[in-house]
């Protein structure tokens, strides 16, 4: 979720993502960076009116200028997810193979049909990503849940490549573009361009 286009839309200054977003060196991207204190500026939101859709309409001057626009949002279903589901065509869901995870999907999901309901009809569900899946039996387990309920259209397993490049402050994408993990986040990457979303059946470790 962009922090300055939230804040200043809080604070009623009217920034918008245009204004706020900045070019990822010579890349044809751009980028809204967030903050740590965003959190601490949710309770702002709590006192404007329509404040389910602050960021939809700090979103509003981009207009068709992006080919794709991703929110990245926060692990709670609190004002910053929902401004983001009520700003957003459609949902990618993250889940580590973690039973506490699996078992958030269902609160995502009655959270997903009350903004559908109440503010966001046309927002679809393009699938689920399993995340940070490693070769215990738990892990396993949870994955096989998800594969039978849910649309799971990547599994990304739980390597060290990961962790390093969060110190290197370089996505694994861009350090090890031939890693597993960036095969599978390119192959999501490959159904948002396509728009087919094509969900697993079933998955082995290789």
């Amino acid at each position: 979720v962009t922090a300055p286009a939230i804040e200043d839309e809080v604070s009623q200054n009217h920034k918008n993502v245009l204004q706020a977003s900045t070019r990822c060196g010579k890349a044809l991207s751009f980028f809204t960076p967030s903050r740590r204190d965003l959190a601490n500026r949710e309770w702002l939101m709590f006192a404007r009116l329509n404040r389910e859709t602050i960021l939809k309409r700090a979103r509003a001057p981009a207009g068709d200028r992006f080919d794709y626009i991703l929110i990245d949002c926060p692990p709670a279903l609190g004002i910053l997810t929902i401004n983001a589901l009520a700003a957003a065509d459609g949902v990618l869901i993250p889940s580590t193979t973690e039973y506490l995870s699996y078992r958030g999907l269902t609160n995502l999901e009655e959270t997903i049909e009350d903004i559908r309901e109440l503010i966001n009809p046309n927002l679809t569900v393009y699938g689920t990503i399993a995340t940070k899946h490693d070769r215990t039996t738990k892990s396993r387990q949870v994955l096989d849940l998800m594969l039978a309920e849910y649309d799971v259209l990547a599994v990304v397993k739980k390597l060290t490549e990961a962790v390093s490049g969060i110190y290197d402050g370089r996505s694994v994408v861009e350090q090890l573009p031939d890693s597993e993990i960036s095969k599978a986040y390119g192959l999501v990457a490959d159904m948002i361009v396509t728009e087919t979303f094509t969900p697993l059946t079933e998955w082995t470790w290789k």
